[in-house]
């Protein structure tokens, strides 16, 4: 691995060996510097390489034509044997270890070859699924918006931005879809604002039960269609993805295209909500009791900015992609 150490900017390798079932407890059985700092760079690209032979259980690695190499049979706690992992996995990855401190970590990577033939070049806009086990999620700012990307094939998988203080009645966002994104048929993709206003049955909810999901949305269709909706959802049980009722659903009419921005806000005025897209408006006042909601963990409001796909019901498995960019956000 590359990256930033508390001593700088260098190149190391580490094997650890799995000490349970579990996979959460390991053991660092080899680890060293292949390259110190001083002489790699940031924002440059550098060649790596894992290598494995197991008739002599030794591992080659290599950064930028440097090679180093590592007996396992030589370690504090030797392999009495090599054989074949109880899952075998290999893959590409960036990691940020705080501690009690802030890390970021952002790496690109490209031409990734398995046994000396090129298996990925990353020519097209998502991750290719036949090629790679997870699917690809999202969560960046980059070009001054934030990226919220997600793909499925045949599941609901999604990407969200969350507030750490959720204490306020307004929620206005710029949001985007970008002409890259595609829905398989069955399935539907969205980006949205939404979170837990109210609960309109029980006064001190220890669970979701008569909480009112409160969610404004743009909504693209296998069809290639995007449109945008406003509604309230309430639950009848403690299971936040259980069955429920509708309390009010609203289409706007405004069309709606691809790369292109929309002003999405959703505002609480004492029982009256107020959702506004660009120049279109609804207004929704509430009838109902209004509690303070279960956030999921204890009584609190929650406030969300979200792309999800719905690809659960999918009548065919050719994967769905949302793209989509989030911009200018504000709350009062």
């Amino acid at each position: 691995m590359i990256g930033y150490f508390p001593d700088g900017f260098k190149a190391i390798y580490s094997v650890a060996k799995a000490l349970d079932t579990s996979e959460t407890n390991y053991e660092v059985v080899g680890s060293a510097t292949i390259i110190g700092t001083g002489i790699l760079q940031p924002d440059t690209a550098y060649p790596l390489k894992i290598s494995y032979d197991q008739p002599t259980n030794v591992f080659t690695f290599s950064v930028n034509g440097t090679e180093v190499t590592f007996d396992a049979d030589t370690a504090p706690t030797p392999a009495l044997y090599a054989r074949e992992p109880v899952r075998d996995f290999k893959g590409v990855n960036i990691a940020a270890f705080g501690g009690n401190a802030d890390g970021f970590t952002s790496a690109t990577f490209d031409d990734v070859e398995v046994n000396g033939v090129l298996r990925d070049d990353f020519s097209t806009p998502f991750l290719d699924q036949t090629k790679w086990r997870y699917r690809e999620a999202v969560g960046e700012v980059a070009n001054g918006k934030a990226r919220l990307n997600i793909q499925a094939n045949g599941s609901m998988d999604e990407v969200t931005a969350y507030f750490p203080n959720n204490d306020f009645n307004y929620l206005e966002a710029k949001l985007l879809v970008t002409s890259n994104s595609f829905i398989a048929t069955g399935a539907t993709g969205v980006t949205r604002l939404a979170g837990y206003y109210y609960n309109d049955s029980v006064a001190f909810p220890t669970g979701f039960t008569g909480n009112v999901w409160t969610d404004f949305r743009l909504s693209l269709n296998s069809s290639g269609v995007l449109s945008a909706n406003c509604f309230g959802y309430k639950l009848t049980t403690d299971d936040e993805y259980g069955p429920g009722e509708m309390v009010f659903n609203h289409p706007f009419t405004t069309t709606l295209a691809f790369d292109t921005e929309y002003s999405l806000s959703i505002e609480r005025k004492g029982t009256i909500f107020i959702f506004k897209l660009d120049d279109e408006s609804f207004t929704y006042n509430v009838t109902t009791p209004m509690y303070e909601p279960w956030n999921g963990e204890t009584l609190g409001q929650h406030r969300q900015i979200r792309a999800r796909v719905y690809g659960q019901n999918a009548t065919e498995f050719t994967g769905c992609y949302m793209e989509t960019t989030v911009d200018d956000v504000r709350i009062k």
